[in-house]
């Protein structure tokens, strides 16, 4: 596993039912990104934040440089060393749907809150609706998908190369277990 390109995502969130998430990938040789661990919490405490940040940094050898801040967060994010998730936030669901179409994004469902966050995978998605003087279009439509936006924005860090999204894709997982050894992880 090639550490140093593994990223976080951060989304904050305002509260009950809008809960501060983290998501911790680590990046394989093969450009494989694996979510590892995410996070949440209903409160709005940043110190809640910042000591879970510190300590997926530390498990998953994640520099903080490496993070991506939800765009409500642009003076943490600077204040951390880290960046903002630019662009709106269908383009970078994009980005994770142009992974799973390719093959390139797994979910270890050993992880903690992984499965949780692959549950919302699902309810990410478009609605038709009229907008006055532009008739229908399709925008992105948010539903319980807290977890999936701190992927999001870990994906945006991990693809800052400006590869176009795929959309209408199917993520895919492996459901096998994992276990820790020296130096990064093997199939057990």
């Amino acid at each position: 596993w090639v550490y140093s390109l593994g990223a976080g995502g951060h989304d904050y969130g305002e509260g009950h039912g809008h809960p501060s998430t983290l998501a911790a990938l680590t990046v394989n040789d093969r450009d494989e990104a694996w979510v590892r661990e995410v996070r949440w919490n209903d409160s709005k405490d940043t110190r809640w934040i910042e000591a879970n940040k510190r300590e997926l940094c530390a498990k998953y050898r994640i520099p903080l440089y490496r993070w991506a801040y939800d765009p409500m967060q642009r003076e943490a994010a600077e204040s951390a060393g880290a960046e903002v998730a630019k662009g709106d936030r269908m383009g970078r669901a994009g980005k994770v749907e142009g992974r799973a179409q390719a093959k390139r994004i797994y979910f270890d469902l050993d992880g903690p809150g992984v499965k949780e966050a692959y549950a919302q995978a699902g309810r990410v998605h478009l609605i038709k609706m009229a907008i006055p003087g532009q008739g229908f279009r399709y925008v992105y439509h948010r539903q319980d998908d807290d977890l999936m936006a701190a992927i999001e924005d870990a994906v945006y860090v991990i693809d800052k190369r400006g590869e176009p999204p795929v959309s209408k894709a199917t993520i895919r997982y492996v459901d096998r277990p994992m276990s820790a050894a020296v130096g990064g992880w093997k199939e057990a």
